[in-house]
């Protein structure tokens, strides 16, 4: 190579040398600014250390040489090769920028390079041989790069971009993909349409939820995957498939088939094993011990999975557990009266109280309610710990809360409790059922002792919350003295012109609904599809209150849903998700009725009732609420925590990482308040 050649290429090795350690020195502002306001602001200290790092570099190189000449050693132009060679492969220090950045990516950068400079020359003088390997590997490498770029980049477009190395880590991190090809050529063709096919589900699932959500899936989200069932997976594509979505997803795909390409145009050559060896081993190690598996994007799913099955299986084996117990005796609970007594809880279904007659709504949507007003408490400022029902379900049913989990496997489950208390238990359910490990709250229903799935899986689109009035009939009648029965119903859960009769599809025109720019003829009439269930659930509601009622025994009905919905209520968007949240997805109805017997037996209560319907509360603490209208006291209750209690506390209450008592001031979400 030309000598001036080799001087420049040695000064940009240095200069980026020089640059690169001045980047670790920021390395905080790094992380805090990013790489563009860091470079700005830090621009004649950047440039001096990058030019330094030449000078040095320009030295070192001219001094090895000159000594190699003067001393006149063996082989002097090997080994001047060798010096330049070494120097000119710190240019690899750009891949730091690939890394959060730490002085320990520095160093293992460092030591790196005087691997891979030999296995570059290893390389090089066989590169007839390894020449289509090469190639394969590399545009193996590209799909599975340029796949999760895609993803990262819809988030950049349509949610919040991300720091730099968010992106560029995602080179490095890929390398573990090529170690078993690199090893293994021959299954190069198959594994590129696994690798395909896997990263390809994974972006899929992930840029859908970018584009509805405008934000990264949070844990809640991989959570609600491993626990949807057929009929949900169905409604949710229903809902939310749209041409924006379908045009961005064949985008990917197309993109994805276009890189996969090449891979199969190149034909098979034997290749040197000691060759492959050293490269799959640095392929794998490098990723590996860097730890940089997890920014994988399947690895994300899979690990989410692997935790999910891990608490469930630790869930399921802390009820086997108590099962082993005497519980009636390790449980020491004290109920205040042995008088008859049937509770029964509602939990609805993705029910915001915006939508609600009783809270105000433009609509009187709860008019059978609305006309025995006098007779309800209705509590109005309740919210649900999640968006999502199956996390929801988990706190509610359960001593667990945002603050401590752990009693989720360690403490009675609500059903638990209510048996042990010396209450028959009562499940009915209009949710779709497959088995009892499918979900922590089925596992928790099927503990009762009896429990009944109304949902029809053969004909899912007439399965109406109706259908739970029978069986509610038949608990009813059971000859116990003290009942427990929990109604769980679909509500207002999509497809929601499916939860209703005919009729019940009172709203079909826009009447009485407040007009924004981004009401059209579809968003209106998912909006009338949502009344008319809320209507719908009004009816279903007031049967329940009705049969409590003729039985003129001491009875008290407690309604919520598991979490609220956004209908189009101040932006173009359905639905609830954690990631972009608002107050229409957690704020919810929270309905007491008493019967007369109740009010005679509890008049402490009765009197207090009244200056309660104000409080700040979350339903994470409702079994406390639950267990106050029981009069049955255990070791795990904490009357602060109940929302009938004199005794109670308001706490902060939390979604997510946010406080959602400064979030409310926004009356949106979760987005502004970030921005405020």
């Amino acid at each position: 190579m030309n000598k001036n050649k080799e001087f420049v290429y040695i000064a940009i090795s240095g200069f980026i040398t020089g640059l690169i350690s001045q980047y670790n020195r920021l390395s905080e502002t790094l992380l805090t600014e990013g790489i563009v306001k860091t470079t700005t602001a830090s621009f004649p200290r950047l440039i001096t250390g990058a030019l330094v790092g030449a000078i040095v570099f320009l030295i070192i190189y001219f001094s090895a040489t000159f000594l190699l000449d003067r001393i006149k050693v063996k082989h002097a132009d090997k080994v001047k090769k060798h010096i330049y060679g070494i120097l000119s492969s710190f240019i690899i220090l750009l891949l730091y920028l690939c890394f959060e950045p730490s002085s320990d990516i520095l160093v293992a950068i460092i030591i790196s390079i005087l691997v891979i400079y030999p296995l570059y020359v290893y390389f090089l003088n066989r590169i007839n041989v390894f020449k289509g390997y090469l190639k394969q590997l590399t545009f193996l490498l590209l799909v599975v790069v340029v796949i999760q770029l895609f993803n990262e980049l819809s988030s950049a477009i349509f949610s919040v971009p991300e720091n730099y190395y968010f992106y560029t880590v995602l080179i490095p991190s890929s390398l573990i993909c090529l170690a078993l090809p690199a090893l293994f050529p021959r299954i190069m063709k198959p594994y590129t349409i696994l690798v395909l096919a896997i990263f390809l589900l994974a972006a899929i699932i992930s840029v859908a939820h970018i584009i509805t959500y405008g934000s990264k899936m949070p844990e809640s989200a991989y959570y609600a995957i491993w626990e949807t069932s057929t009929i949900e997976a169905t409604d949710y594509v229903k809902q939310y498939l749209n041409i924006k979505l379908i045009l961005v997803l064949v985008v990917l795909i197309l993109i994805s088939i276009a890189c996969v390409v090449p891979i199969f145009r190149v034909k098979y050559t034997k290749t040197p094993i000691v060759g492959k060896i050293v490269l799959s081993l640095i392929l794998f190690i490098l990723p590996y011990h860097l730890k940089l598996a997890d920014n994988l994007l399947p690895n994300k799913f899979i690990n989410s999975y692997k935790n999910y099955k891990n608490e469930f299986n630790i869930f399921k084996e802390e009820i086997e557990k108590r099962k082993s117990l005497s519980n009636k005796e390790y449980y020491k609970i004290n109920c205040n009266s042995d008088s008859a007594l049937t509770v029964v809880v509602v939990i609805g279904e993705s029910a915001s109280k915006y939508h609600q007659g009783l809270y105000g709504y433009s609509r009187q949507t709860n008019p059978l309610l609305n006309s025995i007003r006098d007779q309800l408490y209705i509590f109005d400022s309740v919210i649900s710990p999640h968006s999502h029902t199956n996390p929801t379900m988990s706190k509610i049913l359960s001593f667990a809360n945002h603050e401590d989990m752990e009693p989720l496997y360690k403490k009675q489950t609500m059903i638990e409790y209510m048996k042990n208390a010396g209450f028959k238990t009562f499940w009915l359910s209009n949710q779709e059922f497959t088995d009892q490990f499918t979900t922590i709250s089925t596992s928790i229903a099927v503990e009762s002792d009896w429990y009944f799935f109304t949902f029809d899986k053969n004909n899912p689109l007439i399965s109406y919350d109706g259908n739970l009035l029978k069986p509610l009939d038949v608990a009813l009648e059971d000859r116990s003295d003290k009942k427990f029965i929990i109604l769980h119903l679909m509500g207002s859960h999509s497809d929601k012109a499916s939860r209703y009769p005919e009729q019940f599809n009172i709203y079909t025109t826009y009447d009485s609904i407040v007009k924004q720019e981004f009401h059209r003829p579809w968003p209106l009439s998912v909006i009338n599809a949502h009344d008319n269930s809320v209507v719908y659930n009004d009816w279903l509601l007031r049967e329940i209150i009705e049969r409590l009622r003729d039985k003129n025994i001491n009875s008290c009905m407690l309604y919520f849903p598991d979490h609220g919905e956004e209908i189009f209520d101040y932006r173009d968007f359905w639905g609830h998700a954690e990631a972009n949240a608002s107050i229409y997805m957690f704020d919810i109805p929270f309905i007491l009725w008493l019967s007369d017997d109740y009010k005679v037996f509890n008049k402490s209560l009765v009197n207090d009732l009244p200056n309660y319907l104000t409080r700040r509360y979350q339903t994470d603490d409702v079994i406390h609420s639950i267990i106050d209208l029981t009069k049955c006291y255990g070791e795990d209750f904490e009357p602060e925590r109940s929302i009938f209690n004199k005794a109670f506390k308001p706490r902060k209450r939390i979604i997510g990482d946010y406080d959602y008592d400064e979030m409310i001031k926004t009356m949106k979400s979760i987005d502004e308040y970030k921005v405020k």
